[in-house]
């Protein structure tokens, strides 16, 4: 009977390791998520900055080339008045 009652105190005692094991990993596995949900928002926003880059550089071109095209009408219509 004595063996009976060690070996359950054995197996409560490795029980209760196992048991507090796992809360120690479900708490890893919440601070990585943390981590990771941090990481994908800081993610986001350098996407959200590389995308307004690349808007105001396209604006920026097109702006240039609206600017080239009536200075060139300018060229254009002075070259043909000294004709």
């Amino acid at each position: 009977m004595e063996t009976l009652e060690a070996e359950r105190d054995e197996f409560a005692r490795q029980v209760d390791e196992l048991e507090d094991e796992l809360e120690a990993l479900e708490d890893e596995i919440a601070t990585l998520e943390g981590i990771i949900e941090q990481k994908d928002d800081q993610l986001q926003q350098v996407i959200s900055n590389y995308e307004t880059v690349i808007d105001h550089k396209h604006d920026q071109q097109m702006d240039d080339q609206t600017t080239d095209s009536r200075f060139r009408s300018g060229i254009d219509w002075v070259f043909d008045w000294i004709k």
